[in-house]
């Protein structure tokens, strides 16, 4: 009888508790999905009439309370111009095994919505608008179609800036870290020249809806980036048009941007180059040993194989994967005879 009101209380006390993590973690999730916004589309007349008629929200409410944000801008006219420019925060390092590299850069964009003009008692000529109206908006289909992954940032705040002009033109900018593929031609290796792209496409608008450009000037800009093992300038960027045709749905905006990176060819002359070139020139100095003793020649000839081979093999290992013939083993193929003279 004492066994059974000890199971009784036990399975009282796990019943609590669970109910007890089963609110917290609401609470949590509430906490964390934050206040929900309605778009003044989705408010009713009697919200819309408790807002002050000279307030900026009045504003913001005329504009978008009839707002569809479905339909682009100029349905069934001309194609919306978007136009497109890129800050780079900081740019990630080649990663030679995963033919990738990953970059944080601000993206901002900028397009002309007529339903979005500013009424003409608003005096100022931009307006400001919360991150969170975001969703209220029409917005391109921008994607990454050479991205491996993506992810935005949300602290503290989502890092998103939302700007409205006065002759209608939208401008967000947002933060984002990218990883992007990025082919590699290793045949030069260490000496050579690496192009990586960063195309930016439209998913679903064609070109007769949705037309990316790069903004006039210098549309990606960065400050100065120190890579380990590459050098990257600004004035070696280069801008391209890569609109793509897809069988059964037609033709796709498309931009690129081409990075130029050229490799430090110092870290391997002082790291392996310099290194090889002294083991060969210590095994020469077995010439200069008696003929008869081995026992100091044999060493010397070892070591200065194992070394050369040592050093071959640190590279290839940082080459895994790669199949075809590049610089590097050749040079040291070279160096290994005269070691193992």
């Amino acid at each position: 009888m004492k066994a059974l009101k000890v199971i009784f209380v036990l399975l009282i006390i796990c019943l609590w508790m669970e109910r007890g993590f089963t609110k917290e973690k609401s609470a949590k999730k509430g906490k964390k999905k934050g206040k929900q916004v309605y778009c003044p589309s989705q408010l009713s007349s009697e919200d819309l009439a408790r807002v002050p008629a000279n307030s900026t929200s009045n504003i913001l409410n005329r504009l978008l309370v009839s707002y569809d944000p479905r339909i682009r801008p100029n349905f069934k006219g001309i194609p919306v111009e978007d136009r497109v420019n890129i800050f780079i925060n900081s740019f990630g390092s080649i990663q030679e095994t995963t033919m990738d590299y990953r970059v944080n850069i601000f993206l901002r964009q900028r397009w002309n919505d007529p339903r979005l003009r500013l009424p003409q008692d608003f005096k100022s000529d931009s307006l400001t608008v919360d991150p969170k109206m975001f969703k209220c908006l029409w917005k391109p289909d921008l994607f990454f179609a050479n991205e491996k992954s993506a992810n935005f940032h949300d602290v503290t705040q989502e890092n998103i800036l939302l700007f409205i002009f006065r002759n209608g033109d939208v401008l967000i900018s947002m933060r984002l870290s990218v990883t992007l593929s990025c082919p590699l031609d290793l045949t030069l290796f260490p000496m050579d020249t690496q192009r990586c792209k960063m195309q930016l496409e439209s998913f679903g608008y064609t070109t007769d809806d949705l037309q990316f450009m790069w903004q006039s000037g210098d549309p990606v800009q960065m400050e100065q980036i120190a890579l380990p093992q590459f050098d990257i300038k600004q004035e070696d960027i280069e801008y391209g048009n890569c609109t793509k045709f897809y069988a059964g749905t037609g033709y796709y905006t498309c931009v690129e941007v081409i990075f130029t990176l050229r490799r430090q060819v110092g870290f391997y002359m002082m790291g392996v180059y310099a290194p090889t070139l002294l083991i060969v020139v210590l095994s020469w100095l077995s010439f200069w040993i008696n003929p008869d003793a081995s026992a100091a020649r044999v060493p010397l000839g070892t070591f200065s194989n194992h070394q050369s081979r040592h050093k071959h093999q640190h590279l290839i290992s940082c080459l895994c994967g790669v199949l075809y013939p590049h610089n590097h083993p050749h040079l040291l193929h070279f160096h290994s005879p005269f070691s193992s003279v």
